[in-house]
Parts: C-alpha cells; sequence; structure tokens
C-alpha cells in the first residue's frame, strides 16, 4: 500500500496489518465467525477499506490511521455483495459487485458504486443485470478500469477518463471472466482471468488507457490472479 504499510483478511473478519513490508504482522481485527473479507483497499496515506460480507449483507469498514482503529460506513443489504475495491486518491473512492439472484432472474445487478468523501457515504454508478463486476483499479481520480463477466460468459473490461461519470466497455471472445485488474498510472494497467475452455489462464496489457489490449505470455501458468 505505500511506506511498508499492507493489510490481508479472511474467514471470521481477521484482519493483519504489517508496517514493514510483511516481515512482521499484527493483527488489527477478528470480527467472528459468519463475517469474511471479500475485498481490500489502502491508500499511500494510510486510509484502508474492507468489503465484510454476512449474511444480512455486506458492510465496508474504513481506517484512517494505518488499520489501528476502525468505522462502519455502509451496510449492503443481502444479496448485495462487493468484491473489489479501489482508491483513486484519498477521498475519492470506487468498489464493485457482482450481479445475484435465484431462478434466472437477477435480483441484484451488477454494480459500481463511488465515493468522494473517503468512504462516508456512496453513490450507485452504473448497474447493468447480468454483468458480474469482480475486480476494481484505479491509478487517479479520473482514471480507471472495472473487469468481469457478461451474461453470456465473455470476459469484460470497462474504462473510465472522467472519475466514473462515463463508462465504456469490451467484450473479449475466447475469454470466460476477468477476476483482477492493477493499474500503474493512467496509460497502464493489466486485466487477468480464465480462457473460456475454462483451463488456460489469461493476461492481458495495454499502454493507452484501455483503448487497447495486447495478449501476454503466461508459459506454463494456467491460473492467474494479482
Amino acid at each position: 500500500c505505500g511506506g511498508g504499510f499492507a493489510l490481508v483478511g479472511g474467514d471470521e473478519g481477521q484482519v493483519l496489518s504489517s508496517r514493514d513490508g510483511g516481515k512482521s504482522w499484527i493483527e488489527r481485527l477478528t470480527l467472528g465467525p459468519g463475517h469474511t473479507t471479500t475485498a481490500i483497499a489502502c491508500s499511500q496515506t494510510g486510509q484502508a477499506l474492507l468489503a465484510v460480507a454476512t449474511r444480512a449483507g455486506t458492510y465496508i469498514l474504513s481506517s484512517r490511521d494505518r488499520g489501528r482503529t476502525w468505522k462502519r460506513s455502509l451496510l449492503l443489504q443481502e444479496p448485495r455483495s462487493l468484491s473489489g475495491i479501489a482508491y483513486g486518491d484519498p477521498s475519492d473512492l470506487w468498489a464493485v459487485g457482482p450481479s445475484s439472484g435465484a431462478g434466472g432472474a437477477f435480483v441484484v445487478p451488477g454494480g459500481i458504486i463511488a465515493s468522494a468523501d473517503g468512504g462516508t457515504t456512496w453513490i450507485v454508478q452504473r448497474e447493468t443485470a447480468g454483468r458480474d463486476y469482480l475486480d476494481v483499479a484505479f491509478s487517479d481520480a479520473r482514471h480507471g478500469w472495472v473487469v468481469g463477466q457478461s451474461g453470456d460468459d465473455k470476459g469484460v473490461i470497462l474504462r473510465t477518463s472522467d472519475g466514473g461519470c462515463s463508462w465504456s466497455e469490451q467484450s473479449f471472445s475466447g475469454v470466460a471472466m476477468f477476476g483482477a485488474v492493477a493499474c500503474a498510472d493512467a496509460r497502464h494497467a493489466w486485466a487477468v482471468g480464465k480462457a473460456s475452455d475454462g483451463i488456460r489462464g489469461v493476461a492481458l496489457a495495454t499502454n493507452d488507457g484501455g483503448l487497447t489490449w495486447h495478449a501476454c505470455d503466461l508459459g506454463s501458468y494456467q491460473t492467474t490472479r494479482f
């Protein structure tokens, strides 16, 4: 996350933090059974967000002091869930989640939500039934990418250059889904996922902000995840 600060989370709401680049870890939270951390984001200035799933829904915890203390800032009722969170800067954040439902009916569409006040309040920027939005990355407050899969099992990548006011979407034949995305700056980003055969891993890269993407050679690796 920057300056040696890092966070990891898992089942039962356990969250560990490191201040020395991962050499040592301190337990910061244990929320108990039925709480699962589904997404983590942190900023260069020591702010952090956690998405935590429970049977009642998903809530977001925010910290402004490198994980020492936490405050709940959002509750999404079941079956809404979150699978990715990203900072654009200390104030501007985005989170994404998949569609959900039963019997072929999408009760909750895939969604992109945004906050302009460090995670205190959130608005919906985009909802699309049948879309599973699985991860998000922003290089700054304007340039970002969201990855996932469409209802016809194609990998999709969305990009924005205006802070999420508008999004353009690309789908990729031969790719079943993209599960993770990362970026270095406003022009360079990477998306990884799984091919349509369900076996091979897929990795794409862009050096023009997402206008075009090219395949990366994975060698003998078959699964990919950042």
